[in-house]
């Protein structure tokens, strides 16, 4: 006999994936360090205007519009990441304080909603493309497959870490792998200019469980 409650749960679950998306969103635009330092709720507007108090010079045209201000906050409520208090009002919550306190839990949260959500989009295609046969071959994985997709060959040859370094994550990877409390370092990519797809052993055999590298 099927159950109400367990119904809700698998919803819960499954729902969730198009607001893992808004994350990466949300750490780029400082949302969590703005939410959590704020005297009290604040709206888009209040996100925009502080925003805009701390962008550099350099970044004056990376500037969120009002809806994308209205709609990552209310996307990372859902998650419990922030809290809203009324519509379009949000508040810090014990999450987005260890967010705004612990940047590398930000830097690891950034990489599982952008390498891992964007190879596990891509999980099932690449099993149909190739009749089910897993597990994947070394550079032939949901990743791989994905950038080869929309047609960035550049890419689709490279190592997943490789890939992060061309499009400019990996420093922020490596500050994830960096336990805060005491500084030391659990894992580090080290991908020389000369031969990038050299990876740290300790990190390679960390995530020898995920079939997406």
């Amino acid at each position: 006999m099927s159950s109400i409650a367990a119904g809700v749960e698998v919803a819960k679950t499954v729902t969730i994936a198009a607001a893992l998306g808004f994350v990466p969103v949300a750490i780029h635009f400082h949302l969590f360090d703005i939410v959590a330092r704020a005297d009290g709720p604040v709206g888009a507007e209040e996100v925009l205007a502080f925003y805009h108090g701390s962008v550099e010079k350099s970044r004056e045209t990376d500037v969120p519009g009002p809806r994308l201000v209205d709609d990552a906050p209310f996307a990372m409520a859902g998650l419990g990441f922030v809290d809203m208090v009324d519509d379009g009002l949000y508040c810090a919550n014990a999450i987005t304080r260890h967010l705004e306190a612990t940047p590398s839990s930000q830097h690891g949260a950034l990489h599982f909603t952008t390498e891992a959500l964007w190879a596990s989009a891509f999980l099932m295609r690449k099993l149909q493309a190739e009749t089910f046969k897993y597990p994947f071959d070394e550079l032939q994985t949901p990743t791989q497959f994905a950038y080869e997709l929309i047609g960035r060959s550049d890419l689709a040859n490279q190592h997943t870490y490789s890939i992060m370094e061309a499009e400019g994550r990996m420093d922020s990877f490596n500050h994830f792998m960096v336990r805060p409390t005491t500084g030391q370092i659990v894992g580090q990519i080290n991908i020389a200019k000369e031969s990038s797809s050299k990876v740290d052993h300790t990190l390679r055999a960390r995530v020898q469980l995920c079939p997406y590298s």
